[in-house]
């Protein structure tokens, strides 16, 4: 029997010092997945998962995808309609 290999990716700190996501890369035969771990800490062992969640292939794009884009969102100022006379306009025009 062969056992999964895993990587650690990265892990995202919880909202208390004793619980964390870690994003793990397994690998098992010969297929690669990506699994969020919901961890908890304790006393005498240390890290260990309460419960995870694996993500499929088109999964993992959709929410790199989102990430990405909320990421770009958030850093992305948009002119105030007050300043400088600078007023929104929709415009439309008909298809060829």
């Amino acid at each position: 029997m062969q056992t999964a290999q895993e990587v650690t990716l990265n892990t995202i700190p919880g909202s208390a010092d004793d619980s964390r996501i870690a994003v793990v890369l397994t690998h098992q035969h010969g297929q690669s997945q990506i699994e969020l771990h919901q961890q908890s800490w304790g006393e005498g062992i240390g890290w260990f998962t309460q419960s995870k969640v694996v993500l499929e292939p088109q999964q993992v794009t959709a929410l790199s995808l989102g990430l990405g884009k909320s990421a770009v969102a958030e850093h992305t100022t948009l002119p105030n309609a007050t300043a400088c006379g600078w007023t929104p306009r929709i415009v439309s025009a008909d298809s060829a």
